[in-house]
């Protein structure tokens, strides 16, 4: 039974476990879209600046998330009122399908900790995601991130699709990362 869940930073220890929660969740929910030949270094960006898992009573991943610079976004960071330099992006969020549902809310746990992070080194969190009325951006919308655009994706499908995605911006000051009490439910499904 999983009782707790701990977030903490990401170790190289934690690759392996991560892969499999990762594999786990692209048989599930086809993310990534493209298994990747090298997961554990798909898993680490160019330009990761920080990374956390939620890891189980046993030490087994079963949720990542990370933190990547080098965000060149103009429309964002314009949204934003930021320097396009101050834009971070968060990537890899996935939370293995064995966990989901059970009131841990592990996504809205990582994207805490990314928040927390972006804060303390003044930097603006950004994100995209596919476009679907899906419960990823279900979870954002009720977190409060902010939608500041939408556009054709910049990669394309197996199937040779070009999906639309759209891109928020993460909440600043006090709600950042929380949520009433009344949508607590509703992320207990989807995290």
């Amino acid at each position: 039974m999983l009782d707790a869940v701990e977030i903490r930073e990401r170790t190289e220890a934690d690759l392996p476990g991560c892969v499999a929660a990762l594999r786990a969740v692209h048989a599930a929910d086809g993310y990534p879209t493209w298994w990747p030949a090298d997961p554990a270094g798909w898993l680490d960006p160019a330009g990761t600046a920080a990374a956390w898992v939620a890891v189980d009573e046993a030490g087994a991943p079963r949720g990542h998330v990370c933190v990547v610079r080098g965000v060149d976004d103009p429309v964002a960071a314009a949204a934003a009122g930021v320097p396009t330099g101050d834009l971070v992006a968060i990537s890899r969020l996935f939370v293995d399908p064995a966990v989901r549902g059970r009131g841990l809310g592990l996504g809205t746990a990582l994207l805490a900790a990314a928040q927390a992070w972006a804060g303390g080194h003044g930097r603006q969190l950004v994100l995209d995601v596919v476009d679907d009325g899906g419960p990823a951006v279900d979870l954002y919308e009720r977190l409060r991130w902010r939608l500041v655009d939408r556009r054709q994706a910049d990669w394309i499908t197996p199937e040779g699709i070009r999906h639309p995605v759209r891109i928020y911006l993460a909440p600043t000051g006090a709600a950042s990362g929380t949520a009433d009490r009344r949508d607590r439910s509703r992320f207990d499904e989807l995290t």
